[in-house]
């Protein structure tokens, strides 16, 4: 399950080494002056954006890995059963929606 974890100046998403398999991705970080708001989202499927460039998904099942919408990019981690968080930042967050697990 990924988390959401303060480190020093930057907001780190936490995965674990099956999510990295699965995402192509190490863990993600994004500089905390660069994060407007963080919020959990019900249905985190209506919050993640764009298509999925690199990573793995299956729509409505789980979504890891990196996204590209219109204006940005973005990374999703979310899986079965989970209460998304939605992390909003600004035009220079390397991630602008990322889905995990609540708790």
């Amino acid at each position: 399950m990924a988390k959401l974890i303060v480190d020093g100046p930057d907001l780190v998403v936490g995965l674990s080494w099956l999510e990295k398999l699965g995402a192509l991705h190490r863990n993600v970080r994004v500089p905390l002056r660069a994060v407007r708001s963080v919020a959990a989202e019900p249905q985190p499927w209506y919050a993640i954006r764009g298509i999925r460039l690199a990573g793995t998904g299956f729509p409505g099942v789980m979504a890891l890995g990196t996204r590209y919408y219109k204006g940005g990019w973005g990374f999703a981690a979310i899986e079965p059963g989970d209460l998304g968080k939605l992390t909003e930042g600004s035009e220079c967050a390397t991630g602008a929606s990322i889905g995990g697990r609540s708790g």
